[in-house]
């Protein structure tokens, strides 16, 4: 195992000690990374990025993480960025070593993830004339990137060097600018590629203290500032008075991760007297203001039952972040639009799948929540709680009380049994405070949207749901990990840990604290619950869609000396996650799950939802 990248602190030294043109360059470039908030550097091995590399890992301020695999390192540098809300930047050798980048670059760019992606090059003269490892890299990623530089080739020179630190400083903001997301710049680079000692050696910087030191203080080179997008007053104003005369509003909350955001809605949703239905992943779920507040989690089941979305129809419905993982609130809203649709984030993305917003705001959803309490608190309104507001939240108890029964064991009559709403239900209840919660798409997101309970102590959950792909979710946990905020548990679906299974090397390789749970019901899951599984062998489902593997993960676990323990009830699971908790290094709980039985117990949850709404009298 390799030791943790040691604390680094200073970013000042004077390339004039470099050994030639070529590391005086990157050393520039790289010190600029450092002074502009970029921590973290993932670097994975090629001999065409050895200027890259090599200077990376010399830069004080600077922790490179050696990641083998490309397509790995892109999902542990997102992850990173993500826990750490700062960018990220990746290294890689020139070839097909940058496609593998690829689905990371996508992801990061739909979810607004900040990285910096240097790819080293061929020099011009290697480039179509078939030299090995050389692709046209040039604007690789389209689209995708928020800008794209091609670097011209290091020489001496005070120019060159201050040319390297302003694009170094341009790279970071143009990540963070507005929405933030990825940038790649390409390096061509010509042997010699080691830090050997240039014959004519001497002062590259020509006698230009900033260019080679650059600015005192280890200020950056170009700071940039960005604006944060606010609401205008009059619009708050108007929204509020908007607002406050309605009584049949609802909050809906997506995808965001934004400080302080899910007491700021709490606060809002008491003075309006509108349900907040909070996906987990908006920060919403757990936290301040949770107990007081009429935050809901119930609700893609008991907006499945048809009497209840055709007597709930709201006029207006506040959305914050991505679209929700519930299809439940999106098919009630298609079937009835509200009257009116706002839409706030700071996104550019028009997220709006439905086609139904008649507002979007682009600004924080913190800072637009506080504007508009402030208003509505200076008007007097205080707090409101109508009949609309009192049937959410009995509706809401229903669902709660038929989890409970069903899968709490301290108040089940017999003890739950072991399927995906249980692990889901007992992983946002027992996690402590200070844990981060990476959760993978297909089923268990949306297992923890159905069956995770609001809960007053804070809990970060954090997904990739900007493309809502499976690839990479170990590799993004070990970053999340890597930025050692506190102890890092995924919940993830057999077929996603299998898919990214390789990314269990650099745990091996690096000091990393995370759980892993796996549900493996020997395939995907998610599919049984789709009309494709009523044609059965018929379309071949077995093997196009649900594809049996017959593996567990201990030979896995063994293979990269990780604690492995595979459990066969809800008492077992809880156990092996405690002792996890107290464990250095990464386990791997594995929960083995009958997907068919699993499929039939969550539609049983799911009537029997409906039937604790028909005895309540919610739903008629």
């Amino acid at each position: 195992m390799s030791d943790a990248p040691a604390e680094k602190r200073s970013v000042v030294s004077d390339v004039r000690s470099a050994p030639n043109a070529t590391y005086a360059f990157t050393r520039a470039f790289f010190e600029e990374l450092a002074r502009s908030g970029v921590e973290h550097v993932c670097v994975s091995p090629g001999s065409r990025s050895t200027p890259l590399a090599v200077t990376a890992a010399s830069i004080d301020a600077l922790h490179a993480w050696s990641i083998v695999d490309e397509r790995s390192a892109g999902f542990f540098a997102l992850g990173l960025a993500k826990a750490t809300r700062c960018p990220v930047a990746l290294v890689c050798t020139s070839g097909s070593a940058l496609a593998n980048y690829a689905p990371a670059v996508v992801e990061a760019h739909y979810a607004g993830v900040p990285l910096v992606i240097l790819s080293a090059d061929r020099p011009p003269e290697l480039r179509e004339w078939g030299a090995g490892q050389t692709i046209d890299q040039v604007g690789f990623f389209g689209s995708q990137v928020r800008y794209f530089a091609e670097l011209p080739l290091p020489e001496a020179g005070a120019r060159m060097l201050r040319y390297a630190r302003a694009t170094a400083c341009r790279a970071v903001a143009e990540s963070i600018a507005g929405v933030p997301g990825p940038v790649h710049l390409n390096w061509p680079l010509r042997e010699p590629l080691e830090p050997v000692a240039d014959s004519g050696a001497g002062d590259y910087a020509e006698g230009d203290d900033i260019a080679a030191n650059g600015r005192p203080a280890g200020v950056p080179y170009t700071a940039s500032v960005s604006e944060t997008v606010r609401t205008s007053a009059a619009d708050i104003e108007r929204l509020a008075a908007e607002f406050a005369s309605i009584e049949r509003g609802v909050i809906a909350c997506g995808m965001l991760d934004e400080p302080g955001f899910g007491g700021a809605v709490a606060s809002l949703a008491k003075k309006l007297g509108w349900p907040v239905l909070a996906d987990p992943i908006s920060g919403a779920r757990c936290g301040e203001g949770i107990g007081t507040a009429p935050v809901f989690a119930g609700y893609d089941l008991f907006l499945r039952d048809a009497d209840f979305q055709q007597r709930h129809r709201p006029e207006v419905v506040l959305r914050f972040g991505g679209t929700p993982t519930c299809k439940a609130f999106r098919l009630w809203l298609e079937a009835a639009p509200p009257e009116q649709w706002v839409v706030v984030g700071d996104a550019t993305e028009w997220s709006d799948p439905s086609h139904l917003a008649a507002n979007r705001v682009r600004a924080s959803a913190t800072d637009f929540c506080l504007e508009l309490n402030g208003v509505l608190e200076s008007k007097g309104h205080t707090g409101r709680s109508g009949e609309w507001l009192q049937e959410f939240r009995a509706a809401e108890e229903a669902a709660q009380r038929v989890l409970d029964r069903s899968l709490d064991p301290a108040a089940a009559a017999a003890p739950p049994a072991l399927y995906e709403p249980a692990v889901a239900r007992s992983l946002g209840a027992r996690l402590p405070s200070d844990s981060l919660l990476y959760v993978s798409n297909s089923m268990p997101i949306r297992d923890l949207d159905a069956f995770m309970a609001p809960r007053a102590t804070p809990l970060r959950v954090l997904a990739n749901r900007g493309t809502n792909g499976i690839d990479g979710m170990l590799s993004s946990a070990l970053g999340a990990s890597a930025a050692g905020l506190g102890r890092v548990v995924l919940f993830t679906g057999d077929l996603a840990c299998l898919y990214d299974i390789g990314a269990l090397l650099t745990a091996r390789r690096y000091p990393l604290n995370a759980t892993i749970v796996v549900i493996n019901n020997d395939g995907g899951g998610i599919f049984s619950f789709l009309p494709i599984a009523q044609y059965g062998e018929d379309a071949r489902f077995d093997e196009l869609f649900d594809t049996p593997h017959g593996l567990d993960f201990a030979g896995a676990a063994a293979f990269y000396g990780m604690h492995h323990e595979r459990v066969a009830s809800l008492g077992e699971f809880e156990a092996s996650l405690e002792k996890s908790f107290s464990r250095s290094g990464v386990s791997l709980v594995e929960v083995a799950v009958d997907g068919d039985a699993n499929r039939d117990h969550f539609r049983e949850l799911v009537a029997s939802v409906q039937r604790e709404l028909a005895a309540d009298g919610v739903a008629k």
